[in-house]
């Protein structure tokens, strides 16, 4: 009687059988879906920090931010809105949907594995 090898799917889900089968599952497709919006959150609050992050808004004589496109509960709780509050990891992860402990995990591991890079490099 033979074994079946258990195989481990970018998901994270132990599979034992068929991973293709596995891949047609809603757990597939969730642990995907929200895999993919953590890495748009990475890539958002990464484009926000750069200085010439020119988004859909205005910024007034006392940099506080006007956005057009983020009415959060994150934003209606601060009485002015600022710069510093659309660049926060709090705001972005609330505008895609993840929480601010996995964005900040994230945002470690691509800081991490940017070091190592430049340390492999040097």
């Amino acid at each position: 009687m033979g074994t079946t090898k258990a195989k481990q799917c970018e998901c994270g889900a132990v599979v034992t059988g068929d991973m293709t089968r596995h891949k047609l599952t809603a757990r597939h497709t969730e642990a995907q879906r929200d895999r993919d919006q953590l890495e748009l959150a990475v890539r958002d609050y990464r484009d926000r920090q750069q200085p010439a992050d020119l988004r859909r808004g205005y910024f007034d004589g006392g940099n506080r931010c006007y956005r057009f496109d983020d009415d959060l509960a994150c934003c209606r709780s601060i009485r002015r809105p600022t710069l510093q509050h659309y660049r926060s990891a709090e705001h972005v992860a609330e505008l895609h949907g993840v929480s601010v402990t996995e964005l900040r995990r994230a945002l470690r591991a691509v800081a991490s594995a940017k070091r190592l890079e430049l340390v492999r490099a040097a």
